[in-house]
């Protein structure tokens, strides 16, 4: 299929969920079960499946040091934005807001189902869970739980299954120590993730209900932030200074254009009192990015170098 063709195939899954929730044919209830079966199995298999075919060295290239740059510029734009912010722990939860992208449930589907490989989604996936994530949620339990060690910070971030899946999977392919079995039953379970992955999605957009309240001063500036800034600073760093080739580029726009990732919220009810802007957030930038994403595949439709 064609980028187009496979774009409206993950629009439809999406509309989908969304006339699902609309309708009520999925509860609220339902909805979380998805979520928590997506998360907690789903998705873990298959980021173990996809993490045994390719070894350490592959995630570590320019796509990689593109990626990670342009969270940091986009961070410390914000940083520098609100500065002003009295509370630091507001202040790191508004730069993770605007610059932690939604991958389980929106980029790597979309760049598996339009580019045919969620390598890049995989890899920008994991630099988030493992590098930005632990940073984030270390600082923040440093100013919250003072009280808990450093050993205990780390074990507790790195033991969620999102996380401990896919680096079992790099650890297991380099010492090639992988029973076929294992993979038959992880490939078989993660088989129907990216279409949950989708179809969560969507049932999350048809659960939002817009209101005056969403376009308070920082939710706006968060979501420009976000879903504009974001993905223009990626390309400029992608294209421009470590020159990635189509698919990687690519991949890095339509994942640097993804919302806000809704994990964000859960680790804002965690550490602040102040999550309500949080929530704002994620569902404007949510629906912002279905027209982000329809303008992106259209350029890359009609460009084959941008």
């Amino acid at each position: 299929m064609s980028y187009l063709q496979s774009l409206i195939v993950g629009l439809v899954i999406i509309l989908l969920g969304i006339i699902c929730r609309k309708r009520n044919i999925f509860s609220e209830q339902h909805a979380t079960g998805f979520e928590l079966y997506l998360f907690k199995i789903a998705f873990p298999a298959y980021l173990f499946t996809m993490a045994t075919e390719y070894h350490l060295g592959d995630i570590i290239n320019n796509y990689t040091y593109s990626y990670l740059l342009a969270f940091v510029c986009v961070a410390s734009i914000t940083a520098l934005l609100f500065l002003r912010t009295k509370s630091p722990t507001t202040l790191c939860l508004k730069m993770l807001t605007s610059s932690y992208a939604n991958a389980a449930i929106y980029s790597i589907p979309i760049i598996a189902f339009i580019l045919k490989d969620p390598k890049a989604g995989i890899i920008g996936y994991l630099v988030q869970i493992i590098v930005i994530q632990s940073v984030f949620i270390f600082i923040l339990g440093m100013l919250k739980h003072k009280e808990d060690s450093i050993f205990k910070k780390i074990i507790r971030a790195l033991t969620v299954p999102l996380v401990f899946m896919p680096i079992l999977g790099f650890v297991l392919k380099e010492i090639t120590l992988i029973p076929e079995m294992i993979i038959t039953i992880t490939k078989t379970l993660g088989s129907s993730a990216s279409g949950m992955a989708l179809l969560s999605f969507g049932l999350m957009l048809g659960n939002i209900k817009l209101k005056k309240e969403f376009l308070e001063d920082r939710v706006v500036k968060l979501v420009i932030i976000k879903n504009i800034l974001h993905p223009i600073i990626a390309f400029i760093l992608g294209y421009y200074l470590f020159s990635l080739d189509n698919y990687y580029l690519y991949s890095l726009i339509i994942a640097t254009s993804a919302p806000t990732a809704f994990v964000v919220y859960v680790i804002a009810k965690a550490f602040s009192d102040d999550s309500d802007y949080v929530r704002k957030v994620i569902a404007l930038s949510s629906i912002i990015s279905l027209i982000s994403l329809v303008l992106i595949v259209l350029l890359m439709k009609n460009y084959q170098v941008l």
